[in-house]
């Protein structure tokens, strides 16, 4: 217990004592003396003056202990609205953590995306690294088969020369031929005329055949030669125009293959600088987002919330089958009404001129909601409608003073939900009880029962307010209690509709004693 309230408990009771103590020894002075106040009788002056000390001394002692202490002082003027403010600070507190353990995960996911990237930028360029070691392969086969090509250019051209020495050798052999032939020619012209000489020659003769013979041998040898020379020009003419063909073919899958690295390196390098924008993109978007929770976090330090998540900021009733341009102007009224009552809060307008609450965007199912389509599909929903509904406009999160305030508004059905002179609920309160206890079983038990009533009934509550529903005078609860304590027996205390209410009227309610 808190000292200063044990204080003033034991100073009560001091206080009682002693208020019993001198009011017994008043009440005795004035019956000894039969003193006579304003006419009345000794003993009821006694009684008027021992009532009037009773009153007097603990008016004065809650006075003294006000007087010495501040505690008490706010305790007594505010009472239940600084237990009220406690309550609710708590509940801002709640809020602002759990706000910022969300832009914590959204700065943890963002870090994680961020990795991502890197290690996707990684693996690029290790792509363009394997495409880089390809085309250096391939340009290192094209060398090596060029050289080859050159080893069988240099053969072909020797084999060429070879043959060009072997048929100039036969031409020559077949000059010496002719040469032998016309000589044997000769020799035989000359038979008649030395025919003497035939025998001589005859010899002569044999041996020039052997050699003519050997000479048509090694011509023969010789265009066995030439043939075989000829054959392998022409085989090595098939291999030639096969390599020429091999290396055109080659050159050609060399230069498909160099355009299509020089295209893939391209299309890398143009990944590569795209996954280089998005990660610069990203990296200001986590700047930004870094900077705005510093912000937020600085507001929600320095500022004053003037709205919490889902508190109502203006409804506005819909009649039923309005057109497209009438649903139009009615979505504008509301959103109207709902920035004036956050310029009051203390809101601002994100530039010059604009309105101090609005839509803002938002994602879902990772697709982004615009504003233009937010306005259309609650033009849509309550357009051609044939009942009443209700458009609510509520804050999207926690506000601060001098920030934009988001809405996010809702579609409602308003049909009728209570008649005039309905009963709502009722409680039975035994008559002669204290007014604490009759205020009890009204404020506690019958309006709880009000409230369940009106949920039951779907009424459209109003989000922020101490009485989502509606109220009953203070003034119409005094009369009832004191009424009810002064009755005897068992009483019926009933809470009954003044008018008829729709789902989003604030309930107005009439406290009847039956």
């Amino acid at each position: 217990m808190d000292p200063l309230s044990f204080g003033f408990l034991l100073m009560v009771a001091i206080g009682g004592g002693i208020i019993a103590y001198l009011a017994d020894r008043l009440g005795r002075n004035i019956g000894k003396k039969r003193k006579s106040l304003f006419g009345l009788r000794p003993r009821h002056t006694a009684e008027v003056l021992i009532v009037g000390a009773g009153v007097c001394i603990p008016i004065i002692t809650i006075l003294v202990v006000m007087a010495a202490s501040a505690e008490v002082r706010t305790w007594f003027f505010e009472g239940r609205a600084a237990i009220a403010d406690r309550a609710k600070l708590r509940k801002d507190v709640e809020t602002l953590t759990g706000e910022r353990q969300r832009l914590q995960t959204d700065i943890e996911a963002g870090s994680q995306r961020l990795v991502t990237l890197n290690a996707d930028l990684v693996k690029s360029r290790a792509a363009v690294d394997e495409y880089k070691e390809s085309a250096e392969k391939l340009t290192k086969e094209v060398e090596r088969r060029s050289g080859e090509v050159k080893r069988l250019d240099s053969q072909l051209r020797t084999a060429s020369k070879a043959v060009a020495d072997k048929t100039k050798l036969v031409a020559d052999k077949q000059v010496e031929y002719e040469k032998l032939n016309d000589s044997f020619m000769a020799l035989i012209e000359q038979t008649d005329e030395e025919r003497d000489r035939n025998l001589e020659l005859t010899q002569e003769t044999l041996r020039l055949e052997r050699e003519v013979a050997g000479l048509e041998a090694t011509i023969a040898n010789l265009g066995n030669d030439l043939a075989k020379l000829r054959t392998e020009n022409d085989a090595a003419s098939r291999e030639r125009e096969a390599l020429d063909a091999s290396l055109k073919r080659l050159a050609e899958e060399f230069e498909t293959l160099k355009r299509t690295s020089e295209a893939d390196l391209a299309r890398n390098r143009q990944l590569l600088s795209e996954t280089q924008e998005q990660l610069e993109l990203k990296q200001r978007q986590l700047q930004q987002l870094i900077g705005q929770v510093d912000l937020n976090l600085q507001i929600t330090r320095t500022r004053p919330m003037i709205f919490a998540q889902e508190e109502e900021l203006a409804r506005l009733p819909i009649p039923p089958s309005q057109s497209l341009r009438e649903s139009n102007a009615l979505v504008s009224a509301l959103i109207g009404r709902a920035a004036e009552e956050a310029v009051t809060r203390g809101s601002q307008p994100k530039e010059p001129g604009g309105m101090a609450a609005g839509f803002v965007p938002f994602q879902i199912d990772g697709r982004t909601v615009g504003i233009e389509e937010q306005g259309d599909n609650l033009v849509q929903g309550i357009a051609t409608k044939p009942e009443e509904l209700v458009l609510v406009a509520t804050a999207a999160w926690n506000t601060f003073m001098g920030e934009f305030t988001p809405l996010v508004v809702r579609i409602y059905r308003n049909p009728v939900v209570f008649r005039a002179g309905e009963v709502l609920a009722e409680v039975r309160i035994e008559g002669r009880s204290s007014e604490a206890d009759v205020l009890k079983a009204i404020t506690e038990d019958l309006l709880m029962r009000v409230r369940a009533k009106a949920q039951e009934v779907k009424m459209v509550p109003r989000q922020g307010s101490d009485q989502p529903y509606g109220s009953i005078a203070s003034g119409d609860i005094v009369q009832i209690v004191r009424r009810v304590t002064e009755l005897e027996g068992q009483v019926r205390v009933q809470a009954v509709a003044l008018v008829e209410t729709r789902a989003a009227d604030s309930l107005k309610i009439e406290l009847r004693i039956r």
